[in-house]
């Protein structure tokens, strides 16, 4: 396990700016992540910085959007950690490929994820997110 810092607000709501996450730090060969998973991944764009974001499409899916509402092969995904008006457009389908994952911030208005740089392969990903440890007033498990 090992701390990470969350310097933006891309996460919000589940995980306010500047907060201390717990991440179990492991390559995920084994046990891949799962839709809804919060994980840690390498910057494409800065290396040695790390992103924070949750796992929205698998291998395989083609994701798409519809007024507003992410579609996972035609069917609409239920966000339940999404705060209500939170919209999110693609400009067109993506087909995430083999051994890649779709990853977004919560925060769509304001995050950079695979709406930017593309599905992430898997050895980038670095880990899981599994509470916040501070600030102490969200401390807690995260989902």
């Amino acid at each position: 396990m090992e701390p990470v810092l969350v310097p933006s607000g891309s996460m919000v709501p589940t995980i306010p700016a500047g907060s201390r996450l717990v991440v179990v730090a492991e390559r995920l060969h084994r046990d891949q992540p799962a839709r809804g998973e919060i994980v840690t991944l390498a910057d494409p764009a800065y290396p040695g910085r790390r992103l924070v974001k949750r796992v929205i499409a698998l291998a395989g899916e083609t994701i798409t959007t519809a007024a507003g509402r992410v579609m996972i092969d035609g069917e609409a995904l239920e966000e339940p950690w999404l705060k209500s008006g939170s919209v999110t457009e693609l400009a067109e389908p993506v087909v995430v490929p083999a051994g890649h994952y779709y990853v977004m911030g919560d925060a769509r208005l304001v995050s950079v994820d695979s709406r930017a740089f593309g599905p992430v392969a898997l050895d980038s990903i670095e880990g899981r997110g599994r509470m916040i440890a501070a600030p102490l007033d969200h401390a807690g498990t995260i989902h």
